[in-house]
């Protein structure tokens, strides 16, 4: 096993808002020489549960002969709602970043989330992501609805000096 990339996924793991208590899975799949695995993890966000299936699979062959490296490329989340309604979705990480799983909670129960990233020219920039389960796509995920700064006509400072206080 390469300690070197499981040092990296468990700072991804970590990062990604999963704590350690993957890490000894995450270590017994990797010495046991998966081309790809999931690992499972769950978490309670007030009465509704969230569980996570996480997919780790190996890179391809490198040319030099070296040791493949796993990488952490999608994470399913399923919200299951106190009243019994479950909603899906499959997320997609790049360089391990992503949504955290509170993140992922709230986008689907329905709620927005404001992410931060640096642009190729370093400028750092925000959006808004939500999922739009009204139009799914053929593997059944809902749409990602992605809404930039420059594009939002809102300036939270102009409106609250709108409000008479």
């Amino acid at each position: 096993m390469n300690q070197k990339n499981y040092l990296y996924l468990s700072e991804g793991l970590n990062l990604l808002g999963f704590g350690d208590k993957l890490h000894g899975a995450l270590k017994t799949k990797m010495e046991l020489n998966f081309d790809c695995f999931e690992l499972k993890a769950n978490g309670m966000f007030g009465k509704d549960r969230t569980d996570f299936a996480l997919t780790i699979e190996k890179g391809k062959a490198r040319e030099d002969g070296g040791e493949q490296f796993y990488f952490l490329n999608k994470i399913k989340a399923t919200i299951n709602k106190e009243d019994g309604q479950t909603k899906s979705h499959e997320l997609r990480l790049f360089n391990q970043k992503g949504f955290n799983a509170k993140e992922m909670h709230n986008l689907l129960d329905g709620r927005p989330v404001y992410k931060n990233f640096k642009k190729r020219d370093g400028e750092i920039a925000g959006q808004w992501t939500r999922l739009d389960f009204t139009s799914l796509d053929e593997k059944g995920n809902a749409m990602e609805r992605r809404y930039f700064d420059n594009q939002i006509n809102f300036n939270l400072a102009k409106e609250v000096g709108k409000v008479n206080l």
